[in-house]
């Protein structure tokens, strides 16, 4: 049953944009990432990055109940919001497309061998 009471859809609203935010983030360094490396690379770049996004669940509710337990559950909301929001905002202005070099061609006949 849906409730139309303003709390309830703020709260939705809420969790959308929290949602929209937590994809824009991992997209973002994502494709990035995805662009800064060779070929080779990036399977290996693609999962660590994907583990890392897995995993934040877990170390966001390990520091839920290591550092402020079900009680001091508001503290715990504005101690998110200030690090996720630093999160973004330091991926915003340090993440950058670097142009990627080529790897050297080998120029000696023993080079082209191995």
């Amino acid at each position: 049953v849906l409730s139309s009471s303003p709390s309830a859809l703020l709260l939705g609203f809420c969790y959308f944009l929290a949602g929209q935010g937590s994809v824009a983030m991992y997209y973002s360094a994502l494709f990035t990432n995805f662009n800064n490396f060779h070929a080779e690379h990036r399977g290996r770049i693609v999962g660590l990055l994907a583990s890392a996004y897995g995993l934040s669940a877990a170390f966001i509710g390990l520091l839920f109940e290591t550092f402020f337990g079900p009680q001091r559950l508001i503290p715990f909301l504005y101690c998110l919001a200030a690090l996720l929001g630093s999160a973004a905002l330091s991926g915003a202005l340090l993440l950058r497309k670097r142009p990627l070099v080529a790897p050297a061609q080998p120029t000696s006949p023993v080079d082209k061998a191995l």
